[in-house]
């Protein structure tokens, strides 16, 4: 095991956008890197992806100030969210 300490720090669950993030503290991690926030995102493919990014785009950004020295990774099924806007 890489680390035993995970805490659900935010959860949400609505027809456009569905995501769980953790917290992790790993044993042992590089001295900037505080923890490992995990996000998993779903966008179903019916979604008001407008909503859904701007919502997962709040949440991320409330993410980064609550945890400012903590590793971000997200992960997901985007479906037909084009996350490069």
């Amino acid at each position: 095991w890489w680390c035993t300490d995970v805490t659900v720090i935010a959860q949400h669950c609505s027809p456009s956008l569905e995501y769980l993030f953790t917290n992790c503290k790993p044993f042992y991690s590089p001295r900037e890197v505080a923890s490992f926030i995990l996000g998993a995102v779903y966008i179903p493919p019916d979604a008001d992806v407008h909503e859904a990014q701007r919502a997962l785009t709040e949440e991320i950004l409330c993410m980064e100030r609550t945890y400012p020295d903590s590793l971000i990774i997200v992960l997901g099924d985007f479906n037909k969210a084009n996350l490069s806007q």
